[in-house]
């Protein structure tokens, strides 16, 4: 084939590609006005939601702050005092309609929305600050911005807006809850934009869920409502094929049938929503907060209940999950959850202070108290061990005997209380190490299987952190903490908090325009742990040819060994010391591919573990002869917990090495 000598493209190439191109952009278009349209949409639902919640929140407070004043007073929603004069008597207006009817009622029952000056076409005034700008507002200065004092355009001017909000109590109009607040129905009106657009409004249903999602309201119904004209009640839309089901904002594309039906007038949406399940006091009478799971059906509620314990607390917060398909409807459930509580018992110190006044860097901020890593401290690189910053609490050993000058910390400059997580609590019966189940008698090893007597273990060293409570140069049983235990160290959370600053006397330092000086400050807390006897027996079990790993036995058969031989006795308990101790693990696996050089079991994703041991004392009644037997097979009672003050021993980096959840 001969080549061509010329170059370029040809008429039909060039059309080709342009052909091509066009289509592109075409789809392209499509797409990007698609794109922009869905966004347009989700900003008008998230506009309108916003004016929802600002009612919500409204609907929730029973009580009202006011600019420049003291008290509160009660909302205006729940009156009760019936001959008061307005402004009071407008907030009184509730919809007498019930859920199932189908007509909503006349306009005289409900708020009227918008921006208008004419006080007959809108009541949203109502719910306005007196310090608003605006020709309609309330006679209350509100100091919570419940409502902006202009709606946003996209709320007010587009194809969805608020037609009106109604509130609906209960039937009981002559008893103390007769103002109550238990449902907020918002008429949604959609404008006919085009032609043959009769449903385009289907559109928004998406949107109006993600909107709803995110400002955290619950919405029991969202019902089709129709209207004939902008004089007539609205009416709720229910299905054909039955006459009696209302239809929902998310099955309009299943009953188009029924819609069909319409030929004149427009169309709404009936967003109802159930104050109970969202909020913990609306209607002034208390309720729940409650989310569903998906399709399921599944309810998960918190409900401020009124105190009812004897000691006379003034709530308690209930947590239930309910499945409507169950018979007795509760059901079981896991609650994850990163609760920090403050100790009122012990107040606490957060910054240095001397002679009770707040140190301050040079940048003005407050210098927190610091803690002195032990491990680094008697390293002679390192001039008072690694710092880190935590708490103090003042009582009689602290004031005195550890910081030798209680002066600097006065009672009356406490920064704030202790804060702590919930304790947990665990149990570890004996011989969790190495699955051995004896003690290891420390001062006497007994002989070995040929009858030789064994050395004397060496003399008591510190622990060896960098090898994990283990002893190269001693290759002993007693080095490897033989019955002893090791748990990870736990993770803990932070907590950031405006600190107010006070001076020595106590009173709160004041910033240059008068207001009381605060500090935004982030306390973090630290792993404690607590190790308490469970149960324990100096029980000794002795015998021809037996090694010192076996000398002295305290597992949990006991009993019956006990009954089977008359040479195995008890022994008498002269005393047990339990220590709690950070250890710095030897992550490094070695032989069984789960165990350290140490012969302990490596905890994934851990710098520090956690070592309890013990050493018990004990004395034959016969003889007299004395032993002390370390770790011995004791079973314990684990408490761990997080606090804003450390553990003695508390390394410095702890907190580093974990990652928060």
């Amino acid at each position: 084939m001969r080549n061509r000598k010329d170059s370029g493209f040809s008429l039909l190439e060039v059309i080709i590609v342009l052909a091509i191109a066009g289509g592109i952009m075409v789809m392209y278009t499509q797409y990007a006005r698609k794109k922009a349209e869905s966004i347009a949409q989700q900003n008008v639902s998230d506009a309108i939601v916003a004016e929802m919640k600002g009612v919500l929140n409204f609907v929730d407070d029973d009580e009202i702050a006011l600019y420049n004043e003291p008290d509160e007073i009660p909302n205006p929603l729940y009156e009760d005092n019936v001959d008061d004069p307005k402004p009071t008597s407008d907030y009184r207006v509730r919809i007498t309609n019930e859920l199932d009817d189908v007509d909503t009622g006349s306009e005289d029952f409900y708020y009227l929305w918008g921006d208008y000056n004419n006080s007959k076409n809108q009541k949203r005034y109502l719910f306005l600050s007196k310090k608003c700008d605006v020709t309609l507002k309330s006679d209350y200065e509100f100091e919570k911005e419940y409502l902006p004092c202009f709606m946003r355009n996209t709320a007010k001017n587009s194809m969805p807006s608020i037609e009106r909000i109604g509130f609906a109590g209960t039937k009981e109009t002559k008893s103390d809850r007769a103002n109550d607040i238990n449902r907020i129905d918002v008429i949604v009106r959609f404008k006919k934009e085009q032609k043959n657009g009769d449903y385009f409004f289907a559109d928004y249903y998406p949107h109006f869920s993600e909107s709803l999602s995110k400002a955290g309201i619950t919405i029991s119904h969202a019902m089709l409502v129709h209207r004939n004209s902008t004089n007539a009640h609205w009416m709720v839309v229910k299905q054909k094929k039955d006459g009696k089901t209302p239809i929902e904002f998310g099955a309009i594309a299943n009953n188009l049938d029924a819609l069909n039906q319409y030929t004149t007038g427009e169309f709404g949406i009936r967003f109802t929503i159930d104050t109970n399940d969202n909020s913990s006091n609306s209607g002034a009478g208390g309720g729940k907060v409650c989310w569903t799971q998906g399709e399921s059906g599944v309810k998960l509620c918190y409900d401020d209940n009124k105190g009812t314990g004897t000691h006379g607390e003034q709530g308690v917060l209930a947590l239930e999950m309910t499945d409507p398909s169950k018979d007795n409807g509760v059901m079981p459930g896991t609650l994850k959850a990163n609760v920090v509580m403050e100790n009122t018992a012990n107040r606490v110190f957060i910054f240095k202070r001397e002679r009770g006044e707040i140190v301050f860097d040079d940048d003005g901020k407050p210098q927190p108290y610091l803690y002195n890593d032990p491990e680094t401290m008697h390293d002679p690189d390192a001039s008072w061990g690694d710092p880190f910053p935590g708490e103090i609490t003042m009582n009689d050993s602290t004031s005195d005997f550890v910081y030798s000058d209680g002066r600097h910390y006065s009672s009356h400059t406490w920064d704030a209380f202790e804060l702590t997580t919930p304790p947990t609590v665990s149990y570890s019966g004996p011989g969790i190490e190495g699955g051995e189940k004896q003690g290891i008698n420390i001062d006497n090893r007994g002989v070995d299987e040929h009858g030789t007597p064994l050395p004397d273990l060496p003399a008591y060293q510190p622990y060896n952190d960098a090898a994990d409570y283990s002893h190269p140069e001693a290759q002993v049983p007693y080095d490897r903490n033989i019955g002893g235990y090791r748990l990870p160290v736990q993770t803990c959370p932070q907590f950031e908090q405006d600190i107010i600053l006070r001076d020595a006397k106590g009173q709160p330092l004041m910033d240059d325009a008068g207001a009381v000086r605060k500090y935004r400050y982030v306390r973090k807390l630290y792993p404690h742990m607590a190790a308490a006897l469970s149960s324990i027996s100096a029980f000794q079990e002795t015998g021809a040819g037996q090694s010192s790993a076996a000398n002295y036995d305290y597992a949990s058969e006991a009993r019956a060994r006990l009954n089977s031989a008359a040479k195995n006795k008890l022994g008498q308990l002269g005393g047990i010391s339990v220590q709690v101790e950070f250890a710095l693990q030897n992550g490094q696996v070695y032989s069984r591919g789960y165990e350290n050089n140490a012969g302990h079991y490596v905890h994934e994703k851990t710098k520090y573990v956690w070592v309890v041991s013990s050493t018990m004392g004990m004395f034959d009644g016969d003889t007299g002869e004395g032993r002390n037997v370390l770790n011995p097979s004791v079973s314990y009672v684990f408490t761990t917990w997080c606090s804003t003050i450390p553990q003695d021993g508390t390394p410095a980096d702890v907190l580093d090495t974990q990652q928060y959840q």
